[in-house]
């Protein structure tokens, strides 16, 4: 194994959903204190109910984001464990018989093991101060929205209920973004939690495990090392990758590893967002991994342009859920009918402006031949609530009507299909590609379920990762859209009767595998116990 470009992109989704969950709660919660403050008409009383609430958020945001620190730190430890684990266990396999030594051996040394708590304690800092920043950006946030809200009401420049859904809309829009970043003509980049958290901690584990490779290159006595390539590059990267470097520059054959690739600065190999990595290279034992001389840069800046615009999208999708979330919030906490009808207008057009951008997501995938890795647009917190509000004068609070559309809004695939139709056939191939690339899906759904993460794990190895042997020969099992959509509702936690029955039903077809039954008796057997088929017609 080796830290593969598509392992490092999603390597911090499990802290990134911790904290983005954290971050659409805080905003929830923002929303209920607007609508509740905004109700308030006298100047005095008003001045006191903002700081009351105030205080209060700022009590509950430090609460609420003390559980995620918490949540996180464990996650950081497994997270770094499995990279560590990832790219020291490829080493193993290249390095000459004499000089190869086990995960054990490996683990329990010294140096190395003082790398590994180094790399814990940065990530865990990295978060503590992304914390710090965010209590105080939420309470900005609240007072921000309400200042305008009332300034606009007391000026007579729109009604009451109207300064509070633009004061919702535009929180809904913006989300919190006050983690700043410097930019080289001297400015200020602001950008969102989610985004700051994934970006640090996406660094952190390769330049962690950078050092790593570093002491395991001192270990075993190379100068040389071997950098990692992939399509889709950053064109100042892909100049340098796949190639062989000398550490110490002492080479007469192989260029210096640092002057060439930048490494040890944040622009170089294993900086910022850098896919990257690198492993030990032996003269005259080892065999390149990479023949270069194939390598197409035009195609590669191609891809890295199309790449990039998909990130746009993705944030994009990201965005329009985190305003239907704020914008829901909202509506649940409206007393007054005028109120909950203006804000059930705006959470329409939020709705619509989600399915939009999901749509060109897709399609933008779809044309340019891309894989759409649902995981980026998964939101922790986004229930996808596809609902009409019922208000009348009589009736001050709303009343839920769950609309049976058929859209899924979980970010995989807007629009009903038809499980036997081509669009579903190429969705589950898609998401099963992708499930096979996820790094918390076992513990997200081990949580929701309560179903130990151990069966989870062996769960999904039997249905997306492993070959059997079936009735038309050796090969991984063919991708179910049903069981893809089973597999994301797990994952959010929306799940139903029949999701828990295919967990049941695979858990037993591989333990009846597992007693020397052929796939086929298997799943018969198991089929009695737990028939997933009779739920999905």
């Amino acid at each position: 194994m080796i830290l593969t470009p598509r392992y490092l992109a999603g390597v911090a989704d499990g802290v990134v959903d911790i904290f983005s969950q954290a971050e659409n709660e805080i905003l929830a919660d923002i929303a209920r204190r607007i609508v509740k403050t905004g109700g308030v008409s006298n100047t005095a009383g008003w001045q006191l109910q903002k700081m009351r609430e105030a205080g209060m958020l700022n009590e509950d945001t430090v609460k609420q984001l003390a559980a995620a620190t918490n949540q996180s730190e464990a996650e950081i430890q497994r997270m770094l464990k499995e990279s560590y684990k990832r790219a020291l266990s490829f080493d193993i396999d290249v390095i000459p018989a004499d000089l190869k030594m086990s995960w054990t051996q490996i683990k329990d040394n010294p140096a190395f093991r003082a790398i590994m708590l180094q790399g814990v304690n940065n990530a865990n800092q990295l978060v503590s101060n992304f914390t710090k920043t965010t209590a105080g950006a939420a309470q900005t946030a609240f007072f921000n929205a309400l200042d305008v809200s009332y300034l606009q009401h007391v000026t007579g420049a729109v009604t009451r209920e109207e300064a509070v859904r633009g004061a919702l809309k535009k929180l809904a829009q913006q989300g919190i973004y006050k983690i700043a970043y410097p930019q080289n003509n001297g400015g200020v980049h602001y950008t969102s939690v989610e985004a700051a958290v994934r970006r640090a901690l996406t660094t952190a584990v390769n330049q962690s495990c950078a050092k790593l490779q570093i002491a395991n290159c001192d270990m075993l006595g190379t100068d040389l090392v071997e950098t990692t390539a992939h399509m889709g590059a950053r064109p100042s990267h892909a100049v340098w990758q796949g190639k062989i470097f000398s550490r110490s520059g002492s080479s007469k054959k192989y260029p210096d590893f640092v002057k060439s690739t930048g490494y040890g600065t944040g622009d170089g190999l294993c900086g910022w967002n850098c896919r990257h990595s690198f492993f030990p290279y032996f003269e005259g034992y080892s065999t390149p991994a990479y023949d270069m001389s194939k390598f197409d840069s035009e195609e590669n800046a191609r891809l890295y342009e199309e790449e990039q615009k998909q990130r746009r999208y993705e944030r994009m999708v990201r965005e329009a859920k985190r305003e239907v979330s704020t914008l829901e919030a909202g509506v649940d906490a409206a007393e007054s009918a005028e109120l909950q009808e203006g804000l059930a207008a705006d959470l329409r057009q939020a709705k619509q402006k989600l399915r939009n951008r999901q749509k060109l997501l897709r399609e933008y995938c779809e044309d340019h031949d891309l894989f759409n890795d649902y995981s980026r647009t998964y939101t922790p917190g986004y229930n996808g609530r596809n609902r009409t509000r019922i208000v009348s004068a009589k009736t001050p609070k709303t009343l839920d009507n769950p609309a049976k559309s058929g859209i899924m809004e979980t970010g995989a695939i807007s629009g009903a299909l038809s499980p036997y139709s081509k669009a579903a056939e190429r969705h589950a191939v898609q998401y099963y590609e992708s499930v096979r690339h996820m790094t918390s899906d076992v513990a997200r759904i081990a949580q929701n379920t309560q179903i130990s993460a151990d069966k989870i794990e062996k769960i999904k190895k039997h249905v997306f990762l492993d070959e059997h042997d079936l009735i038309d020969g050796r090969h991984r099992f063919v991708p179910s859209y049903d069981m893809a959509q089973s597999w994301q509702r797990l994952i959010s936690g929306k799940y139903e009767e029949k999701d828990i029955i295919l967990l049941k039903h695979e858990y037993a077809e591989l333990r009846y595998m597992e007693r020397g039954l052929s796939q086929n008796e298997a799943h018969i057997r198991a089929s009695k116990r737990y028939n997933y088929a009779k739920y999905c017609g």
